[in-house]
């Protein structure tokens, strides 16, 4: 009795899963030790396989003791969709909310969209949908941006602090966007005179960003904790080139951070730290530069990020340092492909005075490849360096480029002549 229990129960299943469609969606897979799995079932052959939200499984059949069916949310979505009144505002905004407590967000969209169809004046359709009303009309984040902008050009400081910018912070639909609404309103507390406000507003930036806007968030906010009057003492006036450019300069002496051009200044002079310090780092490796070359290269990548940080400040302060460095580190790579190159030149001369052996022939042919790829992985490396400065180092990047046209020639040769020997 047992055994054809047994049997029957096993026909039983294997008929219950036969019945599940190829695609089959189930809520609850029960296998035969007692363990649930929640998610989407397909079962082909002998084989079940669930989609769950940690990953998808597979067992065999004698592993499943049952399958209960149910619905996805997107398959219950789409009933209260059909059940829904497409001109009842109210209706359509608590499907939205349903499928939103669903992380079906596209799907709310749609439905927030249907809303604005009833009433393209909707508020809540509106800001769910990523817009801002400023000035009595509803703006894209895009446009609404670029309108706070101009507010805050004009002034127009508490309208911005009180309404503008904090939709606008809400309706961010990424995080890039709502790091660019927060800089706007640190910016606006700045101008605003509100100095203290600013502080903490760029210092909390900090903590969203990427490097270098980070970098430059936490300077902007150290300047102000520095000088919580609001007060920035310039040194020389600024910027540097205004009269040749026909522009405004802040003349030497006290003046308020909340004119865009003090912060300017302010934030030059820490750049200007930044290279004094990348600089001694480049001094230290060209005096070991001959006699320690990895050192010398360990340094120039110091002062490097040294420089990340200046320009972090004020963007391309270093950038003729930096070309600088490439020059150095070129002009030992060229030395090191010259030195190769020599070495290459005297076995090539050997190769056609002495009698050498089959096997002494093809080892002199193998070293010869061997400096030829070695004064090659120089010339890319030179090509690396000059790259970023194409137009200041337009020269080292041609004469690497010729040379190494020459050297896949020559190695081309060598190694048909290589294959022609084996």
């Amino acid at each position: 009795m047992t055994c054809r229990t047994g049997i029957a129960l096993s026909l039983l299943l294997g008929s219950a899963l036969l019945a599940v469609p190829a695609v089959a969606r189930a809520d609850r897979l029960i296998l035969a030790d007692g363990r649930t799995i929640t998610g989407s079932v397909t079962v082909e052959g002998n084989t079940v396989t669930i989609k769950a939200a940690f990953g998808t499984l597979q067992f065999s059949r004698q592993e499943v003791a049952r399958i209960e069916m149910g619905e996805t949310p997107r398959d219950e979505f789409e009933k209260r969709r059909a059940a829904t009144a497409f001109d009842d505002a109210d209706a359509l905004l608590a499907l939205a909310a349903w499928a939103e407590g669903k992380s079906l967000s596209r799907e709310a969209g749609e439905v927030y969209q249907a809303v604005l169809k009833v009433n393209p004046d909707h508020p809540v359709a509106r800001k769910k949908l990523g817009f801002v009303r400023i000035d009595g009309k509803w703006h894209e984040f895009a446009g609404a941006m670029e309108l706070a902008r101009s507010k805050l050009e004009a002034g127009n400081y508490d309208a911005l602090l009180s309404e503008i910018l904090p939709a606008l912070s809400g309706a961010a639909p990424s995080p890039r966007q709502a790091l660019q609404a927060g800089e706007l309103t640190a910016m606006t507390l700045l101008r605003a005179a509100r100095f203290a406000q600013a502080a903490e507003a760029f210092k909390s930036l900090a903590a969203q960003a990427d490097a270098g806007a980070a970098t430059r968030y936490l300077a902007i906010s150290d300047i102000l904790s520095g000088n919580k009057d609001g007060m920035y003492v310039l040194k020389e006036k600024y910027p540097p080139d205004a009269e040749i450019r026909g522009a405004r300069a802040v003349p030497i002496g006290p003046a308020s951070l909340a004119d865009p051009l003090v912060l300017q200044a302010a934030l030059w002079d820490r750049a200007k730290e930044h290279i004094a310090a990348g600089r001694k780092i480049m001094d230290e490796a060209r005096a070991i530069q001959e006699t320690d070359p990895d050192t010398a290269r360990t340094k120039y990548l110091l002062a490097g990020r040294t420089f990340d940080k200046s320009d972090a400040l004020v963007e391309g302060i270093s950038r003729s340092y930096r070309i600088e460095i490439a020059r150095r580190q070129i002009a030992v790579l060229r030395r090191d492909s010259e030195s190769n190159a020599r070495k290459f030149d005297l076995l090539m001369e050997s190769l056609g005075s002495q009698k050498m052996s089959p096997a002494e022939y093809r080892n002199t042919v193998v070293r010869l490849i061997h400096y030829l790829d070695n004064v090659r992985e120089d010339l890319n490396s030179i090509l690396a360096l000059a790259k970023p400065y194409a137009q200041e180092l337009a020269l080292e990047t041609k004469w690497a480029e010729l040379d190494l046209q020459r050297i896949e020639e020559m190695r081309r040769v060598l190694k048909k002549e290589l294959d022609a020997r084996n």
